[in-house]
């Protein structure tokens, strides 16, 4: 039997994929997320089990996906989805017509797979970091140095390894973690010059924060709100916005990120940013001097609607 797992490329989707793994057996990985999942689908043939760890559906994505579902379900796939991200009504009733959905608000998605396929006290032990990045607390250096390997695909790889033959690091992954935490460190220190404070019409103060140079964009959010005082901040580059809670963790900010085509958590969501090409070259070239009027509506629109 042929088994595909696709998954995403954070800590909790890693995490994800290794309970799975260790529980179900060998598997073929691949990584995707909301905006490319239609994609990562089209390119499954001759699977005879998929499981999807991990990934919301923005409504936008929806006929797509549907479509190359029901490619697969008619090829006699059997297709699991796991997702602690919220789901419109419409999604989920369709798609749960093709598909096993298993759809559950949690503090990770890990925490949902190893519900449903159960685990040892390792397994409870990956749980624990992966509620621990996925809040975005990182109190744990492991979970901190996990997030700076995955932003390497060969080191990813390397740790889903290391992880499914029941080890949590080694001398290599540590090592490559520890350097490049030390250089995220620093793009957030660079970053946080460029920070500015706005205020919303319902007086909620935001950081605006410009990752066109580079940086971890999750981690300068965080430091930025303890620093300034922020109740969230808006993250941008020049294809994709992300805006995450500060102190204020109550807040939802997911009907800004829908109306831009994504989604995700109330606490830390993201949408596309639509720019013609030639903007796209000036936003990416001219950053220091050129903000598209597009960014601009983006951030208008939150002063009014947050």
């Amino acid at each position: 039997m042929k088994r595909m797992i696709i998954t995403h490329g954070d800590v909790d989707g890693i995490l994800s994929a290794v309970i799975a793994i260790r529980r179900l057996g060998e598997s073929e990985l691949k990584f995707s997320g909301p905006s490319s999942i239609d994609k990562a689908l089209s390119k499954a043939n001759g699977v005879d089990e998929l499981l999807i760890l991990d990934i919301g559906l923005n409504r936008s994505k929806l006929e797509r996906v549907e479509a190359e579902l029901r490619r697969l379900a008619g090829s006699g796939c059997k297709i699991y989805w796991c997702d602690h991200h919220r789901w419109d009504d419409e999604s989920s009733s369709r798609l749960s017509e093709l598909i096993e959905l298993r759809l559950k608000p949690s503090q990770s998605n890990a925490r949902l797979v190893l519900e449903w396929l159960g685990g040892d006290d390792f397994e409870r032990e990956l749980v624990e970091i992966a509620d621990d990045a996925d809040t975005g607390k990182y109190a744990l250096e492991i979970s901190r140095l996990y997030n700076a390997i995955s932003m390497s695909e060969r080191m990813k790889v390397k740790l889903i390894r290391r992880l499914v033959e029941g080890s949590l690091i080694d001398d290599e992954l540590e090592e490559f973690g520890r350097r490049k935490l030390l250089n995220l460190e620093s793009q957030v220190r660079e970053a946080l010059k460029r920070v500015r404070v706005e205020v919303t019409h319902e007086g909620r103060r935001f950081c605006v924060i410009d990752i066109r140079a580079g940086g971890p964009g999750s981690l300068i959010a965080r430091k930025a709100s303890e620093d300034l005082g922020a109740d969230f901040c808006f993250v941008f580059n020049c294809k994709r916005f992300s805006l995450y809670a500060g102190r204020m963790k109550e807040i939802d900010l997911r009907a800004v990120c829908e109306s831009y085509g994504g989604g995700g958590h109330p606490y830390a969501c993201g949408g596309r940013i639509k720019l013609s090409p030639l903007k796209r070259l000036a936003c990416r070239f001219l950053w220091r001097f050129y903000i598209p009027k597009e960014i601009k509506s983006i951030i208008d629109n939150i002063k009014s609607s947050l």
